[in-house]
């Protein structure tokens, strides 16, 4: 199962199109990542291209093959990343390490026939499980800079974040949209739902310092997710430490009222 930022309604999900992989004979990391030299060797107009992530951004890598006349494109995950919904200007699929590890067995086995693939879009999936879970680019602690010091302090959703964004993406991005947005994951999606909380936090309790309002959101974070298991890092599998999710994902609506907050001053820091 893959994910993608926008289900084209050209795109004829019904119909079977060659499947070409330009790293087959395993020549480069090039080939593989179908960097725009190495698309010249294959023939890809109105076929499904499949290509690692890596090097080049992924957009830029379907705008590549699109102008080769690719009907659309599979990006592989590499064993350290997160597929990700982007707004390619082709349809595309971009699925996890281990289903593009799968694909690519499955082309090499047939390396005398061409295989064929297609693109399902299903729409926007609701209640995946494990949820939440420590994304592969979550950064982790300890901060071993300043003394081994506890980061991160809570987990806060940054995976396919939808917002504005100052022009037009996707298949047909028009300088005439009135309303643009984009879909993006990172360190950078989380930080926002973490300043919004405080925000919140503030306007509750005007009175508050930062340092209580720092204790009420992590005095009220889960190490649990939505059915009561710990949360999983997606690099192992495994449950999280506390130097993958700090005191766990976030609650706003627990954060406004914790029960409990503390107070900190420079001395705690520093002794």
């Amino acid at each position: 199962m893959g994910e993608t930022a926008y289900q084209p309604k050209t795109f004829n999900s019904s119909k079977l199109l060659p499947l070409v992989y330009p790293g087959i004979n395993g020549d480069s990391d090039d080939a593989e990542q179908c960097i725009r030299d190495s698309l010249e060797y294959i023939d890809g107009k109105g076929k499904i291209v499949l290509c690692a992530v890596e090097t080049i951004k992924d957009v830029d890598k379907g705008r590549q093959v699109y102008r080769e006349g690719a009907a659309g494109m599979i990006l592989m995950d590499d064993s350290r990343g997160d597929p990700h919904a982007e707004g390619h200007v082709l349809p595309v699929s971009y699925v996890s390490f281990v289903d593009g590890e799968k694909i690519k067995s499955c082309i090499r086995s047939m390396k005398d026939s061409t295989p064929n693939a297609t693109i399902v879009f299903k729409g926007t999936q609701f209640g995946y499980r494990p949820s939440p879970m420590v994304a592969t680019i979550s950064s982790r602690g300890p901060n071993f800079l300043n003394g081994g010091i506890l980061k991160p302090d809570v987990l806060a959703p940054g995976v396919n974040i939808l917002g504005a964004w100052p022009r037009a993406v996707g298949p047909n991005p028009s300088e005439l949209a009135i309303a643009t947005f984009n879909i993006k994951t990172g360190t950078s999606m989380a930080a926002p739902h973490a300043s919004g909380i405080a925000a919140l936090i503030k306007n509750k309790h005007p009175s508050w310092s930062p340092a209580y309002i720092r204790s009420a959101i992590i005095t009220s974070a889960t190490s649990l997710d939505l059915d009561g298991n710990p949360i999983v890092d997606e690099n192992t599998g495994s449950p999280a430490d506390i130097f993958d999710i700090g005191a766990g994902q976030v609650r706003p609506w627990a954060a406004m009222d914790p029960g409990l907050i503390y107070d900190l001053d420079a001395g705690d820091y520093i002794g």
